[in-house]
């Protein structure tokens, strides 16, 4: 009987194999890096975004967290006794790092997919057992709408009434009303931080007589879309309640031109990258991952 060769290889392989390799290296190296500082192990979905990212950088939007520590310890006291609300909290990032900080931590999840990473990151990594894994979302009003997600960016899902363009998984999730809520009847809510992909004036609208009660740090991101003129409809309603507003910006910035982004990402090489707040009336037309309100009071 002749020898049997089965050729396994294609074209192209030994290099994806090299590379890959390299990564798995590299990889290794920043865990050990990861745990030296103490970043939480946090339960994430396979070939999603933020898993991903939190494999290469230890936490997601982690240069966003550091800022907020000292934002908190300047503005927010007294926060160990107050609640944060974390709305779109998806596999529980933020809310671990809010724990740190409030008396309780309310985490707001309507996708089912991540809800079960949410409730058992909220188990064993939440700082004495603060966090509350509430697996429904928040809006102007209490019922079902149509959710739209990519399974390759769950953090990225959105109500789909309120996009003109959607695609991926169609499922239906419920909403209810922060003003509702009887968990926060005796609370003081601290902070609210929404992430809810275009719907976040909704959330606020549902929110009023908490805000105008607690007056609490508000958190929110905002598409390029939603921007009109240097504003958008949350920071309108934010305005009517007496909330000024910061940016966060990293250095170097030289504006949003192809050649600009290139001048500034050569400078950071060359010099680093930090991130500060700036205050704003008016916010430039491209996209905010963090937009910070602080009520005038």
């Amino acid at each position: 009987m002749s020898n049997l060769k089965i050729k396994t290889a294609r074209k192209g392989e030994g290099i994806t194999r090299f590379l890959k390799y390299i990564v798995e290296k590299i990889l290794i190296r920043l865990s050990t890096t990861h745990l030296e500082n103490r970043y939480p192990q946090i339960a994430i979905v396979a070939f999603d975004y933020v898993g991903l990212t939190i494999s290469l950088e230890g936490r997601f939007e982690n240069h966003i967290l550091s800022l907020l520590e000292r934002v908190f310890a300047c503005y927010l006291p007294d926060s160990l006794r107050l609640v944060a609300l974390d709305v779109g909290a998806n596999i529980g990032n933020h809310s671990i790092f809010f724990s740190k900080y409030f008396n309780r931590v309310y985490s707001f999840e309507p996708n089912e997919k991540v809800f079960d990473l949410l409730s058992y990151n909220a188990k064993w990594l939440g700082e004495g057992g603060k966090i509350v894994p509430m697996n429904f979302g928040l809006g102007d009003s209490c019922g079902s709408v149509k959710f739209s997600f990519d399974p390759g960016n769950l953090g990225g899902g959105r109500v789909i009434d309120r996009c003109r363009n959607h695609s991926g998984i169609v499922t239906e999730i419920q909403i209810r009303r922060v003003d509702d809520l009887t968990e926060l009847t005796y609370e003081r809510v601290g902070l609210i931080k929404i992430d809810t992909e275009g719907f976040e004036t909704e959330v606020l609208n549902g929110a009023l007589k908490t805000i105008k009660r607690d007056r609490p740090l508000i958190l929110f991101e905002v598409q390029k879309e939603e921007i009109e003129l240097g504003t958008c409809s949350a920071m309108e309603f934010l305005k009517n309640e007496g909330y000024t507003f910061f940016t966060i910006r990293p250095n170097f910035y030289l504006g949003e031109s192809s050649l600009s982004r290139l001048a500034s990402f050569c400078l950071r090489l060359l010099f680093g990258k930090t991130y500060d707040l700036r205050e704003n009336d008016k916010i430039q037309p491209c996209f905010h991952e963090l937009i910070v309100a602080f009520h005038s009071k």
